[in-house]
């Protein structure tokens, strides 16, 4: 496993070298055979623009109905999600799971900039599920400052790759170039648990 920080001073931390191979292969088809459905389907540029495909797979503490492959991809990979919180020493309090779903996106995919939370204590883990990517097929994720006005950061879509940032960092996932398959990400989404002791 190998951690890297693109940018020392905002929390955004990428780790690679966790899935083999077989894995990502067996998780990606598993992810791309889920159903999917148009999210922010009004938010177009033109008509040669498309929205994001969206897939839930647990909402609002509630699993939604999963296939054995569904539920074994979405377990190996929260797994390793928790080791990495172990390894980056992670409080306990923010590590409450609020929702898993994926994102898929080709190219022509609208995706605007956006944070996915006002609280700098949630967080946001976004696995690349792509088992071939190359730097030609664009798709990164690009995160912005506070002001939204500047690129901070800017993740390839590296096989298995995870990146983990602050739910507040403003980010959107550029469209994939040149390649057929689509850009296919796995997001878990954690927030602080508040203690009333």
């Amino acid at each position: 496993m190998k951690i890297s920080k693109p940018n020392s001073k905002y929390n955004i931390s990428v780790i690679d070298n966790i899935f083999d191979s077989n894995f990502m292969l067996v998780a990606y088809d598993t992810l791309v055979s889920s159903p999917y459905y148009y999210k922010n389907k009004d938010v177009m540029y033109d008509n040669t623009s498309t929205p994001k495909l969206r897939s839930d797979f647990y909402i609002n503490n509630q699993l939604s109905e999963l296939s054995i492959s569904q539920k074994l991809t979405i377990d190996t990979i929260y797994d390793k999600i928790k080791y990495i919180f172990q390894e980056l020493k992670v409080p306990k309090e923010l590590t409450h799971l609020q929702e898993i779903y994926s994102n898929m996106s080709s190219p022509g995919t609208v995706d605007m900039f956006h944070v996915d939370s006002p609280e700098p204590s949630s967080l946001t883990v976004l696995y690349y599920a792509n088992p071939k990517w190359e730097i030609d097929f664009v798709g990164e994720t690009i995160f912005t400052n506070n002001s939204g006005d500047e690129i901070i950061a800017s993740v390839t879509p590296k096989p298995g790759r995870i990146v983990i940032f602050e739910g507040s960092i403003g980010h959107s996932a550029r469209p994939p170039q040149i390649i057929k398959l689509p850009r296919v990400t796995l997001a878990y989404k954690f927030i602080k648990t508040h203690n009333n002791k």
